[in-house]
C-alpha cells in the first residue's frame, strides 16, 4: 500500500478532463496507447490534461509552477493533484518547484520529502502497534 489512496474513477476523470467526442464530426474517440485520443473518422488527435502537462514539462524542464499553469492553462488544483498523486514528476534539473508540506524542503513530486514521509509512516506504524497491544 502506498502513501496515497488510489483516486476514484470519477475523481481522476475530473482532473484528467479526458476528451470523449470529436469536436469536428462528433464521433467517439479511441484512446491510443501513447496517452492520446484519436477520432476514428477524421483522425484528429486530442490530449487529456495530464498529457498536456507532461509535454509542457518535457519541453520546459526548468519551468516554475506558475510557468506550467500559464503555459498549459490548467487549474492550480489540477496541477497539484497530478503532483501530489505522483502522476507528474518534476525533472531533477528543476530546483525551485514544490516544497514538502512538513519541512519545506524542495521536492519533485508527492506531498512530503522522503525523510518526512518515513518519519510520518513510522509514527503511524508506532501508533498502530500500540493500539494492537
Amino acid at each position: 500500500m502506498g502513501l496515497y489512496p488510489k483516486a476514484s474513477g470519477k475523481e481522476l476523470q475530473k482532473y484528467l478532463n479526458t476528451p470523449l467526442q470529436c469536436i469536428h464530426c462528433h464521433r467517439m474517440l479511441n484512446r491510443r496507447r501513447d496517452g492520446y485520443y484519436q477520432c476514428p473518422s477524421c483522425n484528429t488527435i486530442y490530449k487529456d490534461n495530464l498529457t498536456i502537462a507532461k509535454e509542457y514539462l518535457y519541453d520546459n524542464p526548468d519551468a516554475t509552477f506558475e510557468d506550467i499553469l500559464e503555459g498549459t492553462r490548467l487549474s492550480e488544483e489540477t496541477l497539484l493533484y497530478f503532483i501530489d498523486n505522483k502522476m507528474l514528476i518534476i525533472p531533477n534539473t528543476n530546483k525551485n518547484f514544490h516544497s514538502c508540506k512538513t519541512c519545506g524542503r524542495m521536492i519533485i513530486n508527492g506531498r512530503y520529502c522522503n525523510n518526512c514521509a518515513i518519519l510520518t509512516f513510522n509514527q503511524i506504524q508506532g501508533a498502530f502497534d500500540e493500539n494492537q497491544n
